[in-house]
């Protein structure tokens, strides 16, 4: 299959690649590289914010944190990390998730920009068990979660470590629609096929020396998620075993949470004239309709093959302001709703660069179009 990839850019951006502790064993695409770490995730002040605990919803109960750091809300929401912590957490005490669920502090950062999700598994079960109906729970806990907070929908980032690792995996496939992105940490299958999942994009971590969850299980899952078409980034920490030295690194590394902050989740339909003969032959741009436009437009693109989208805006200047996909695609031909809400009147850029890969040969395709945002 070529594999075909879309960024929408105006400017060539060169980010160096800086070794660290780990091995990666399976690298992902350009942009994904990561990127100069940013200290400004591990700023610590003291005061807010603090965990609160949630005991009256559907599902579970948990711990949520609410940043004080704006810089990455938009139009009031926020990113948000649904953390599943590990067994030893699990019961009906909350106070084990304050004391060891995650591997970081969070309470009193005042630079960290998302809210931060720990539901607590009882004991009954565990994330991934069928002995419960856990998909129901977690739907209604998720359902409920969004009403009480200012999540952004399309910015839900889920991640665990073993069990869940493992329930990250399971719920990220079982409920797809929910999550920008999926980070799992000392993991394995349980049985299941990716596919379901195999849209939502993936930066996986194990340790080569874990002796609870062997290597060998990891990469199994890995190299099921590559054959359905998936697109998962995997790192191995040569010294990493079950516990922190896996754990407290990956969680502590801000090129993580950079990471999470360029995925978003994408809702996208297809037209009712979508030709599939038309479709096989070109990869298309289209100009947005409405234009001019107020608030909502819509872009329309076409997918010859499955590709890596990513969809930017930016001023006339080549600022950017705004990235509306950065996902992967199966062929297809899609409408992508914006809505301009809170920016100024005026004219703006969507630009596509498409590279397609064949074997050892690249096709490079470019196109840019202008849009009026006139309120």
């Amino acid at each position: 299959m070529h594999l075909f990839r879309i960024q929408f850019v105006v400017l060539l951006t060169i980010v160096s690649f800086h070794s660290s502790v780990y091995s990666q064993t399976n690298t992902s695409h350009n942009e994904d590289a990561t990127p100069t770490p940013s200290n400004s995730f591990f700023a610590k002040s003291a005061g807010s914010p603090s965990f609160v605990e949630v005991t009256d919803v559907r599902g579970y109960k948990a711990l949520v944190l609410v940043p004080t750091n704006t810089a990455e809300a938009v139009n009031g929401k926020f990113p948000a990390i649904l953390f599943l912590h590990g067994i030893g957490e699990s019961g009906n005490d909350l106070n084990l998730l304050k004391q060891n669920g995650f591997p970081r502090v969070l309470e009193g950062d005042q630079q960290f920009p998302f809210i931060f999700i720990m539901p607590q598994c009882p004991s009954s079960t565990e994330w991934y068990y069928t002995n419960a109906d856990n998909i129901t729970a977690m739907r209604n806990f998720l359902d409920d979660i969004h009403l009480r907070f200012p999540i952004d929908s399309t910015r839900l980032y889920i991640t665990g470590l073993s069990m869940g690792g493992i329930g990250s995996w399971y719920f990220a496939i079982k409920i797809p629609e929910r999550f920008a992105a999926l980070v799992p940490v000392s993991f394995r299958g349980d049985g299941w096929s990716p596919e379901p999942a195999k849209e939502i994009p993936v930066w996986a971590f194990h340790g080569a020396k874990d002796g609870v969850i062997p290597p060998s299980k990891a990469q199994e899952l890995v190299d099921q998620f590559n054959a359905v078409g998936g697109s998962i980034r995997f790192e191995m920490y040569p010294d990493g075993g079950h516990d922190a030295s896996t754990w407290g690194v990956t969680y502590n590394n801000p090129d993580v949470y950079d990471w999470m902050l360029r995925k978003k989740k994408v809702i996208l339909s297809a037209p009712e004239d979508d030709s599939r003969e038309y479709l096989s032959q070109k990869f298309s741009l289209d100009q947005n309709f409405p234009n001019p436009f107020n608030p909502t437009t819509t872009i329309k693109f076409g997918l010859q093959e499955r590709s890596e989208v990513s969809l930017k805006v930016y001023d006339m200047l080549g600022r950017e302001i705004a990235s509306l996909i950065d996902n992967s695609f199966a062929a297809g031909y899609y409408n992508y709703s914006w809505n301009a809400s809170g920016l100024p009147s005026g004219m703006y850029i969507y630009r596509i660069i498409a590279t397609s890969s064949n074997g050892n040969s690249q096709q490079n395709f470019t196109q840019a179009k202008k849009m009026m945002f006139q309120k």
